[in-house]
C-alpha cells in the first residue's frame, strides 16, 4: 500500500500503485527526482494515491531531500508496511537493510544497471557484495527482460510500463 520510487524508477513504481489503487488499498506515494526539471509521471501518482509525496534533492520543486526522508517519518511514526519492492542496485541495497528491521517479505527488481554493477569491474567488490547479498536476500526476484532474467536467474519477468511508442 506504500510505494516508494525515484526518477525514472518512477515508471516501475506506478503501476504498482496503480494497482494496489484499483484493489482498494490505501496508497501512500513517494517520488522523488534530483530537481524540478526531473519530476516525471507526478499527475498519474496523484491519481492513484491517497497520500502522494513529491521530493526534490536539491529542493526546487516540492520538499527538499530524497525519498528516504518521509519514509523514515513514516516508519518513526509507528506506520506499518506489508511488502517492500525495491529496484536499481542502491533501491535493492537500501530495501535490505531497512527490511533488517521491518522482516517483511521482499520483491527486488533487477535490471541491466544491476547486471553491469555485478559484471563490470569499474565497481567496487564491496558494492558488488552489498548487492549481491539483497538479490539473494529477497523473496522473489524479478527482471525488466527475458535476457536479463536469464542471466541473473529470476523467479519473473516484468513487462516494462514504458513502451516504445512512449518515448520521445
Amino acid at each position: 500500500r506504500d510505494v516508494v520510487g525515484g526518477g525514472v524508477g518512477c515508471a516501475i513504481a506506478m503501476p504498482v500503485a496503480q494497482e494496489f489503487h484499483k484493489l482498494g488499498a490505501h496508497v501512500t506515494s513517494i517520488i522523488g527526482f534530483r530537481n524540478k526539471d526531473l519530476v516525471i509521471l507526478e499527475d498519474e501518482f496523484k491519481e492513484c494515491s491517497d497520500v502522494l509525496h513529491v521530493m526534490t534533492d536539491d529542493g526546487s520543486y516540492a520538499r527538499g531531500g530524497n525519498v528516504t526522508v518521509p519514509l523514515k517519518e513514516m516508519l518513526d511514526a509507528g506506520e506499518k508496511f506489508d511488502l517492500i519492492i525495491s529496484h536499481m542496485p542502491s533501491g535493492n541495497i537500501y530495501a535490505e537493510l531497512i527490511n533488517k528491521k521491518l522482516k517483511l517479505p521482499r520483491i527486488s527488481i533487477v535490471h541491466n544497471s544491476d547486471y553491469r554493477v555485478l559484471s563490470g569491474f569499474k565497481y567496487s567488490i564491496v558494492f558488488k557484495n552489498r548487492l549481491k547479498s539483497a538479490l539473494k536476500s529477497s523473496n522473489l526476484t524479478g527482471a525488466r527482460n527475458s535476457n536479463l532474467a536469464k542471466k541473473l536467474n529470476t523467479d519473473f519477468i516484468l513487462p516494462s510500463f514504458i513502451e516504445k511508442e512512449n518515448i520521445v
